[in-house]
This record gives structure tokens, C-alpha cells and sequence, in this order.
């Protein structure tokens, strides 16, 4: 936004009751000036309605108001326009009152003195001119100032877009989405401190995909990958919003049940079981299907135990007692 053009020509508003020496003063004012004449109150009220001025020269000598008081009037409707009184009293007290109350820049004698007149105005513009420059250098300011808010704003919009990004990177699976072992460990040691603090029980359901290996050396990675995406979704659409289902590792998915005892894990991992084998055949990459099942091992935490992984432990051999038994099928450990 380029700074305002500032123009030295100054609109000047004269107030004069006698018409003929209100057009002389026009005369002299508009070859360097904007002069308009109000021939009495009435018509300097509504000019001042309708307009604004950079000047409003008044002659005291007008009717009740004198030029004083009406003074008053400009600096409440128009305060930014500079007030000159012309007078032919120069009385001491009438002085103070145009300065203190009327807030009067320059007092002009009358018969009014043309280079003094002309002197005042070259004042008046360069105060003005300042005003302008110094009103340019503020919005010029406040432009800045909104730029650098807004760019802040959208730096501190995309750090925190960048923190929720890393905080997930930190605790999700990138292929399936589910949480990560790391975070997995973390909340398991949350929950058996819970356990062992409140008594609420805790259990925890360990699966692996039956035959994995044999889909990846038959099928390709890509297929293989597909497998854990499906049954990843289907464990996580299938439990309770506060339960948390992880990828444990390779094709290993640990569930972690909250306020849940052992008999009610054991009906989740039966249930999980047969959703999955239920699911419909995964597409491999030479348009054959892939069924799949999974195995699982169930263990309840024990306020005995030390570290999460004790509980791990005892669901990672009950898996392996399903996989016995003759997988698609869970044990309890």
C-alpha cells in the first residue's frame, strides 16, 4: 500500500458575515488554496455538515455566536480542522479564551495582513503535511504490523500442523495406522500402574496372522501388506473405543483391554477370531484371493506383575499354544 499522495493546497472554509469582504478573501486565498465562503452561520453549519476543511477562518465579528464561540462548534464536529480567528478587538482575555477554549492556532488582526495571512497558511500546510506523513508512517505501521500477525498466524498454524504430524508419526504404524509398539509399551505400563494403584482389572490379547510367511513368499510383499491392512482394520472396527490395538511387530497385533477381566478377554479374542476369518478374501496382484485367519493368546495383567512385558509373556504363549491347537482359535495364558 503506497503512502498517500500529500497535497500542499489546503481546503479552507471562510466565515464571513459581509459577503464583500468574504469574496476578497476567497480572491486571495484560491490561487495557492481551496477557499469556499459561508456568508453567515446558518450557511457555515450546513457547509460543515456536508464537508470536511482543513481550515476554518471565522470572523469574530459576526452575530450572536461571535466567531469565538462558534469556534467551539467547528472543534467539536470537525476537531482535526485547524481554527483561525480574524478579529479587529485585540483583547488580551478574548485572546485566551480563542486559545484555551476554542483551541485557536493563529488570531488574525483585521484589516487582515495579506503576507501574514499567506504566512499563516504556509504554516497551517506544513503542520498539516506533517499530520499526514506522520498518519502515512502509522497505517503504514499497522500494514506491517497485520502482515506480520497473519504471517505468524500461518507459521504457528503450520508448526502445529507440524507437531500433530510428528506427534503421530511417533505413536502410529505408518502401513496400518495403529498405534506402534513404542507407544503400545508406554500405555501398558500406564494401565498396569492403574491396576496396581485401583484394582481395575486389565487384560490383553495377543494375534498373529496364520500363514503369513506363506503369503509373502507366494503372493509378494504387496499382497502381504494388504493382509495387515485388513486385518488391522478389522481388529481396530471391531473393539471398544477405549481399548488400543497396536501392531506389535511384523504381523503381531497386541490389544490392551481396559477394565476388562480375563473370562470377557477370552469372548473379545473367540469373537475377533471368527470376525476375521469371516472377512471377505484379499485381491493379490495376480487377481487370486487370500483367505485369512489369525491366532491368539489371552493373558489378564496381575498386580504382582513387575513390568508389562510379564503380561505380554504369558499372551505370547498362549499364542503359541493357538497355533498348536491348530490356529484360528485363541488360548489363555
Amino acid at each position: 500500500m503506497s503512502r498517500p499522495e500529500i497535497e500542499a493546497a489546503l481546503r479552507i472554509l471562510v466565515v464571513e458575515d459581509g459577503a464583500e469582504v468574504g469574496r476578497m478573501l476567497c480572491a486571495l486565498l484560491k490561487e495557492a488554496h481551496q477557499p469556499t465562503l459561508a456568508t453567515g452561520l446558518e450557511e457555515a453549519r450546513v457547509r460543515l455538515h456536508d464537508d470536511s476543511y482543513d481550515v476554518v477562518l471565522v470572523d469574530d465579528r459576526l452575530p450572536e455566536p461571535a466567531g469565538v464561540e462558534f469556534l467551539m462548534e467547528v472543534r467539536d464536529s470537525q476537531p482535526v480542522a485547524i481554527r483561525l480567528l480574524m478579529s479587529a478587538r485585540v483583547e488580551p482575555e478574548r485572546l485566551l479564551k480563542a486559545i484555551n477554549q476554542s483551541h485557536v492556532f493563529a488570531f488574525l488582526e483585521i484589516p487582515i495582513s495579506q503576507p501574514l495571512l499567506l504566512s499563516t497558511l504556509g504554516q497551517v500546510a506544513q503542520m498539516r503535511s506533517v499530520m499526514l506523513e506522520r498518519d502515512a508512517a502509522l497505517l503504514d505501521l499497522q500494514r506491517q504490523r497485520d502482515e506480520l500477525e497473519v504471517q505468524v498466524a500461518k507459521r504457528t498454524q503450520q508448526l502445529a500442523d507440524q507437531n500433530q504430524h510428528l506427534e503421530h508419526l511417533a505413536m502410529r504404524d505408518p502401513l496400518t495406522g495403529l498405534f506402534n509398539r513404542r507407544y503400545i509399551e508406554q500405555r501398558m505400563e500406564e494401565e498396569l500402574l492403574r491396576l496396581q494403584r485401583y484394582g481395575a482389572p486389565l487384560s490383553v490379547l495377543l494375534f498373529d496372522i496364520d500363514n503369513f510367511k506363506a503369503v509373502n513368499d507366494t503372493e509378494g510383499h504387496a499382497t502381504g501388506d494388504k493382509v495387515l491392512i485388513a486385518v488391522a482394520r478389522a481388529l481396530a472396527d471391531s473393539v471398544r473405543q477405549v481399548d488400543l490395538v497396536a501392531r506389535f511387530g511384523g504381523e503381531e497385533f497386541l490389544l490392551v483391554l481396559p477394565n476388562t477381566g480375563l473370562e470377557a478377554a477370552e469372548l473379545t479374542g473367540a469373537r475377533l477370531c471368527r470376525q476375521v476369518a469371516a472377512m471377505p478374501g484379499v485381491a493379490t496382484d495376480g487377481g487370486g484371493i487370500v483367505r485369512v485367519t489369525i491366532s491368539g493368546g489371552v493373558a489378564a495383567a496381575r498386580a504382582d506383575d513387575r513390568v508389562w512385558a510379564a503380561t505380554v509373556e504369558r499372551a505370547d504363549g498362549a499364542l503359541y499354544a493357538a497355533k498348536g491347537a491348530g490356529k484360528n482359535c485363541t488360548r489363555t495364558g
